[in-house]
């Protein structure tokens, strides 16, 4: 009958759901094992929140840490700190790279790999700039700035340093490519064009890579993740409302509400999340892991709804009293 082929279909389509979902795990779960004394871990915008605290996260496993950003002063800080925090000086190689140069990304790629003679085990594509303006007051140089840092720098680091994963003669081989992305890679936001379609094309990059390493034999213990984090505490959004709360209005009353059951993310925080992310073979990260289900709904809903909620949580005023900077 017409009900038991309608059974038959679901129950075999539930079958094979699992089965993929099965399968897919097992094949991500390979057991490799990172963090070995003297594994290389290449950092972008290490001299930024997130990158301090990442940088600080390996060192403390035994990692040599190799760390670039573009703020010379800020990258000596960053070494002065870690070695204050107990990681030795020995661990610590500091290159001031213009990430947005694909070139520059190629030449420190292969010095690195003449320097210390094998591949790096993780890279992590960190770094990240905005203008915070609208697209009709944001210069040309100003768009091609953002998706330079932001997009383009992170091509290149796929391109120059998984080669060296796949080639690494190693008995253990393989890596990890991290690429921190953001939630507003699915969620718009005023002022924030550049920053969320960049952000929108990293997780389009990590998508594609995967399926490209899946194809290649010698590919299969190198792994892509990608993390989209919420609202993170960092001197590149600072004085945005979404951030730091204040204004007037219902809009602003309903922001800081929202922000007290799901405040900014310490970059402490999220360095600890992507470590873990790391170790556990995951994919794809939200963090905390419940905005990941905001997208979702947004668009089940019908479009004046979604408007309305996106306007309560900022997306037509939350960069309202931005003044911040690139990381």
């Amino acid at each position: 009958s017409t009900s038991t082929q309608r059974d038959v279909i679901i129950g075999t389509t539930c079958v094979c759901l699992l089965l993929a979902v099965w399968l897919n795990k097992k094949w991500r779960s390979l057991p490799v094992k990172y963090f070995d004394d003297g594994d290389l871990v290449v950092i972008t915008g290490a001299a930024g929140g997130v990158g301090r605290e990442l940088s600080l996260a390996f060192g403390r496993k035994g990692a040599t840490l190799v760390l670039w950003d573009i703020r010379q002063d800020a990258l000596a800080k960053t070494a002065e700190w870690l070695e204050a925090e107990g990681i030795p000086s020995g661990h610590v190689r500091t290159s001031v790279v213009d990430v947005s140069n694909v070139k520059e990304v190629k030449d420190a790629a292969e010095s690195l790999k003449a320097l210390e003679g094998k591949a790096p085990r993780i890279v992590i594509n960190n770094a990240a700039t905005l203008s915070g303006k609208s697209i009709l007051d944001s210069s040309d140089e100003e768009i091609l700035a953002s998706f330079s840092v932001n997009v383009l720098a992170a091509f290149g680091l796929v391109k120059y340093f998984v080669r060296q994963m796949i080639d690494d003669p190693s008995p253990r081989g393989g890596g990890v490519v991290v690429t921190v992305g953001s939630i507003m890679a699915d969620i718009p936001c005023a002022r924030l064009s550049d920053y969320c379609a960049s952000k929108a094309a990293l997780s389009q990059l990590h998508a594609c890579l995967r399926w490209e390493l899946r194809s290649i034999p010698k590919a299969h213990g190198v792994k892509s993740l990608l993390i989209q984090p919420y609202a993170i505490r960092t001197p590149m959004f600072s004085g945005a409302v979404f951030l730091e709360g204040g204004g007037n209005g219902i809009c602003h009353w309903f922001l800081s509400l929202f922000q007290f059951f799901l405040p900014p993310l310490e970059p402490a925080h999220v360095a600890k999340r992507i470590v873990t992310a790391i170790q556990n073979g995951e994919e794809h990260v939200y963090i905390p892991f419940v905005i990941g289900w905001i997208p979702f709904i947004l668009k089940l809903l019908p479009t004046p709804i979604n408007d309305v909620l996106l306007s309560l949580v900022g997306a037509s005023d939350g960069m309202h009293g931005y003044h911040g900077r690139s990381q």
